[in-house]
């Protein structure tokens, strides 16, 4: 790691993007960050990227990074979306707002999210999609856990989410912050969750190489350009 580094300016805010099982890059490029002793004073995050900043801003340490790779790890489709059901055909046929109930999103949501803004180690925020306006709506007190079933609110897919008299959905549809350098997804299809423990190796392998050639020039948004690996 660049001895630069050490000297980050203040605040020092990680950014998560959506990208349902590309999230799990995330924990990788988390694991390398907190390694070279970087910590965040800010957690920001839309869709998959908020629940894994909400995940970790309870307790920013390696061992809680390593839990949070376990539940990627052992992370199912049907965990996301549910299973197939007459219940969901009658959703489907009857209702018509989306192919699927929010139900298994609110469980893994319950299972594994902090309930509140308070008492967290770094101030965080979600970010949702106003449903009507297509705004976006920066979440950081209140109710955690419905403010995290809004921003994963993928549209077509899952219903809206109510908060107060409006309705929301996914933070990624006004606010995507590419996850740069992640693997493409043209490689991993961003529904596909067999690539899992792939993903957070890549993610770490992308995050280390690019903390090590990182050079500051004050304060500022430090990123790498996206690339599918040609030659610039």
């Amino acid at each position: 790691m660049s001895r630069q580094l050490h000297g980050l300016p203040k605040p020092v805010a990680f950014v998560f993007s959506g990208g349902v099982s590309l999230g799990a890059a995330q924990v990788g490029m988390l694991r390398a960050v907190l390694e070279a002793g970087i910590r965040p004073d800010l957690l920001v995050g839309s869709s998959a990227g908020a629940l894994n900043a909400a995940f970790v801003a309870k307790d920013i340490s390696l061992a809680r990074v390593e839990e949070l790779a376990r539940i990627w790890q052992n992370l199912k489709k049907e965990d996301v979306f549910g299973r197939p059901t007459l219940r969901r055909a009658f959703h489907l046929l009857f209702r018509r707002i989306s192919p699927v109930s929010c139900e298994a999103m609110e469980q893994l949501i319950a299972a594994h999210a902090p309930a509140s803004y308070e008492r967290l180690q770094a101030a965080l925020v979600v970010v949702a999609t106003n449903y009507f306006t297509g705004q976006t709506e920066l979440f950081t007190s209140g109710d955690l856990r419905r403010h995290l079933l809004a921003s994963t609110a993928i549209p077509v897919v899952f219903p809206p989410v109510s908060i107060g008299s409006a309705l929301y959905v996914d933070g990624s549809v006004s606010a995507h912050v590419p996850l740069l350098p992640a693997p493409c997804p043209q490689q991993v299809p961003a529904y596909d969750f067999s690539h899992r423990q792939e993903l957070v190796r890549m993610g770490f392998d992308a995050a280390a190489g690019f903390l090590a050639q990182t050079r500051l020039s004050g304060p500022g948004v430090y990123g790498a350009p996206h690339s599918h690996g040609e030659a610039p």
